[in-house]
């Protein structure tokens, strides 16, 4: 009896060891998943799944399943997590290799393409794929809660990156909270979500929806949605708490009916920051029943998309109290409207600021000027030098400490209006850059070429200044000689301003149509000597004349500099941002026939 009692706690002991010893010391496993594959394989690259479904099957906290190249006909359902973010499930793209999941047919019980809704589902990492929803009945994505388990039974912790997220019939990305409210801590970075909501009605197929607490969307790229880019909303009013929007690109949304670019509503310390919002109906709603929600350091222009009411942001009635600072809204005939008690509304550039509100509402420090975006036309929405935003904004250093470009703020004595602070670097030799004819000379902005005294440009004589531009910008300068400082015939210039070629003696412009930006256009300015008249050639056509002979007697002193990619003597507004090439200068007028011969040979 004692020798068999020693042989069952030996045997206990090995088991022990056996089952214990390996777990304590277990490596996080990679798994694959291939079109190619089979699930009956060990999931391993040289055998690996077929299915993502089957995949994620065998997944436990630390391991990670990569999917190889393909379009994958599945819904999923997730039941598994990891522990922690140290430790989390991933779900990716094998590097380099292009992943759809879509399933192929409709089907009315699949609902949406992944699935997240049970308290297991925790610590887990999406990344890289491309979330299709044409096929499905609402969402391609929903993060939520089990109906089977006792509240709090959401999903949470959930991370999508680097993934596309389109046409699902209804949102995008929907997260909902159980009816505790509880939920969240989700967060969606650099993702791309377009094209859902079209089967919603009008103003209700949105690109996220979001009535959880504690996420995060940024860096993302939220456009051409239905409905609204980003709402954030609980029609119970619990839930929708403490979410934060930022980095993002929210434009073009709104395209079935109103569809702002965002809504932070119904809960409470929602905060939106540094984000370019575009193209939408309305820009900015803070609205029903919310409050402590905030909007600092956004830039938001031209939101007059189908029933738009032209308004840059709007706080209506029922948020008290809400703080919007440090905003440029252009483009809105409404600008900023407060409608709700308690208000904060400082130091933003907007066309009109207007109170509607009952109660204490703080307006102060609001200004209207220009506010010299680089390139408006472009999405170019940086601050060019002087603009009247730069040191204008308030230090809200609590919640925001840089701007869209990851530059600490304040870059100055003060915050600047707007996603981006202001940076002006140190002059730098123009790159060469692929051109229209070999090589180009490539412009930021902020450098430039100087060269000294040209002859050609600097008396009564005839000359012809021909080159290739490609503008990045509404205004730059090809080429220029003398003293901006001094009168017109001390000074020429040629470029562009305002879009349009401009031949300029100082403040004597000669101006002509509009030219694309971000195009290779041929342009050439010729001049035959005093009591002539300017002519601009744009693609080897004339396109525009002094209507009179234009007698100003150019007199450039000798030794004056010329300045290639920038205007002399004047701000950063003058310099171009955009390439150069073939940049000639000559002796004489060459009539338009020759004109036309120099851009066909080059076109």
């Amino acid at each position: 009896m004692k020798s068999s009692g020693r042989f069952w706690f030996s045997a206990a002991l090995i088991a022990i060891m056996f089952f214990t010893v390996p777990a304590a010391i277990a490596r996080a496993a990679d798994f694959y998943v291939s079109k190619s594959g089979s699930d009956t394989n060990a999931g391993t690259l040289a055998r690996p799944f077929l299915t993502i479904k089957r995949g994620v099957r065998f997944l436990a906290p630390g391991d990670k399943l990569f999917v190889r190249a393909g379009e994958y006909d599945e819904r999923i359902d997730f039941l598994v997590g990891g522990t922690s973010w140290d430790n989390p499930i991933t779900v990716a793209a094998f590097p380099g290799e292009t992943v759809v999941i879509k399933p192929s047919l409709k089907n009315p019980k699949d609902y949406r393409v992944l699935f997240f809704g049970d308290s297991r589902t925790k610590y887990l990492i999406i990344d890289g794929l491309i979330v299709d929803g044409t096929n499905v009945v609402s969402e391609a994505i929903k993060v939520t809660w089990s109906g089977f388990e006792a509240a709090p039974s959401t999903s949470h912790h959930i991370r999508l990156q680097n993934t596309e997220v389109r046409n699902a019939p209804f949102t995008g990305i929907l997260v909902t909270s159980d009816p505790s409210g509880t939920s969240g801590n989700n967060e969606f970075t650099n993702m791309n979500v377009h094209g859902n909501g079209f089967a919603a009605p009008p103003g209700y197929g949105h690109g996220f929806y979001i009535s959880g607490e504690n996420n995060i969307v940024e860096q993302s790229d939220i456009h051409n949605n239905a409905g609204y880019g980003v709402h954030v909303y609980n029609g119970t009013g619990v839930g929708a708490n403490n979410t934060v929007v930022r980095y993002n690109k929210i434009h073009d949304n709104g395209q079935s009916g109103a569809g702002p670019g965002m809504i932070i509503g119904s809960g409470n310390g929602n905060v939106a920051y540094n984000n370019l919002i575009w193209g939408n109906s309305t820009g900015m709603q803070i609205a029903y029943g919310g409050s402590n929600n905030q909007a600092y350091n956004n830039t938001i222009v031209n939101n007059t998309r189908g029933t738009a009411n032209n308004l840059c942001v709007i706080v209506q009635a029922t948020s008290p109290p809400s703080v919007v600072q440090n905003n440029i809204c252009v483009g809105h005939t409404r600008g900023i409207e407060n409608y709700s008690a308690n208000t904060v509304i400082t130091h933003n550039r907007a066309e009109i600021v207007r109170n509607f509100g009952a109660g204490r509402v703080l307006l102060s420090n609001n200004i209207s000027g220009d506010p010299r975006f680089i390139n408006q036309n472009s999405g170019n929405f940086r601050l060019r030098e002087a603009s009247p935003a730069i040191d204008s904004g308030v230090s809200v250093s609590a919640i925001v400490h840089d701007d869209f470009d990851g530059i600490p703020r304040p870059n100055g004595p003060a915050y600047d209006m707007g996603a981006f602070e202001f940076v002006l670097p140190s002059p730098q030799v123009p790159s060469l850059v692929d051109g229209k004819v070999g090589k180009a000379f490539g412009f930021n902005g902020f450098n430039y070429v100087r060269v000294p005294y040209l002859r050609a440009l600097g008396g009564t004589t005839p000359f012809t200044v021909t080159g290739w531009i490609f503008a990045e910008s509404s205004e730059g300068a090809l080429l220029s000689t003398g003293d901006s400082a001094a009168s017109n015939e001390k000074f020429v210039s040629f470029g562009v301003q305002d879009g349009k070629p401009t031949f300029a003696f100082l403040n004597n412009k000669l101006v002509g149509k509009p030219i694309p930006s971000g195009a290779w256009v041929h342009l050439a300015f010729t001049w035959d000597g005093v009591g002539t008249k300017r002519k601009i050639y744009v693609n080897g056509v004339l396109d525009a004349e002094d209507p009179s002979p234009n007698n100003t007697p150019l007199s450039i002193l000798s030794g004056a500099a010329t300045e290639f990619g920038g205007w002399i003597g004047r701000d950063l507004t003058s310099r171009l941002i955009g390439k150069i090439d073939e940049l000639r200068i000559y002796y004489r007028s060459l009539p338009a026939w020759e004109i036309f011969a120099h851009y066909q040979s080059m076109r």
